[in-house]
């Protein structure tokens, strides 16, 4: 890392205001205004890029594994999902660009739904940095206290949802041409506002592909043919741990 920001802030200072920046992650950490081209913490640099790696694993690979419970827990919507990849496979003769992979909308609403039914009960934490913040209707917060959602005002609100908001509606969102990674007021697994998540559009993707390449290759059954329990470790969830059953299918 150190060479790549040494060139940068050289770059800089030759080129000026037509300096190009980098669409990157560290480019962001240069562009801050706390940032010291001449006394460079690169110990806090690779922290912050690690801590983004090691997070970005663990709640994709959580995702991953809630998707194939929901999936291989639900029979009834095999066929459509399959129909729709297989067509999709047929269409592009197994090459596609990143345009192309959003037309499977059944698979995109599919895994929104389950996004939706991740089961944390609190989300999108924020702290108070200031020496207090006050809300609309007047409460407030005190400086160093932590504030989350609760998640069921969102995810499950009867107002956006329906009175049966809890249930599982894989394809609600096919007539809404409305996005896996597209977030709002009753959609908030990554933020919302400024503070949304970057990555939630390369998140998504990856369980696009992955559920995608699935629903080809294998019928994927749980043990007793339901969708498990999630495990509850205080207010967040885990995935199952029960196992899953793979069966490739046969080439038609």
């Amino acid at each position: 890392m150190k060479p790549v920001v040494e060139n940068r802030i050289q770059q800089k200072k030759i080129l000026g205001d037509s300096y190009k920046q980098s669409d990157d992650i560290l480019e962001f950490y240069m562009s801050q205004p706390n940032f010291d081209p001449s006394n460079v913490n690169y110990n806090y640099l690779a922290d912050l890029l690690f801590f983004l790696i090691v997070v970005g694993i663990v709640t994709t690979g959580r995702s991953l594994a809630n998707l194939l419970f929901d999936y291989a827990g639900r029979p009834e919507y095999w066929d459509e999902l399959y129909e729709e990849a297989s067509t999709f496979n047929e269409e592009c003769n197994g090459k596609f660009t990143l345009n192309d992979i959003n037309k499977m909308s059944k698979l995109d609403s599919f895994i929104r739904e389950s996004l939706r039914h991740t089961g944390d009960m609190i989300i999108v934490p924020r702290a108070v940095t200031t020496d207090h913040y006050t809300f609309s209707n007047g409460y407030t917060v005190p400086k160093g206290r932590h504030v989350y959602d609760f998640s069921e005002d969102c995810l499950f609100s009867e107002s956006q949802y329906g009175p049966d908001s809890k249930s599982f509606k894989p394809f609600q969102f096919v007539s809404q041409n409305v996005s896996a990674s597209k977030v709002d007021r009753t959609y908030v697994i990554f933020g919302g506002g400024r503070h949304a998540c970057p990555g939630r559009f390369y998140a998504v993707l990856v369980l696009k592909l992955f559920l995608y390449h699935v629903i080809l290759k294998y019928h994927v059954r749980t043990e007793n043919g339901n969708t498990p329990k999630k495990l509850m470790v205080g207010p967040f969830v885990f995935p199952s741990k029960e196992s899953l059953i793979f069966e490739r299918r046969k080439e038609t």
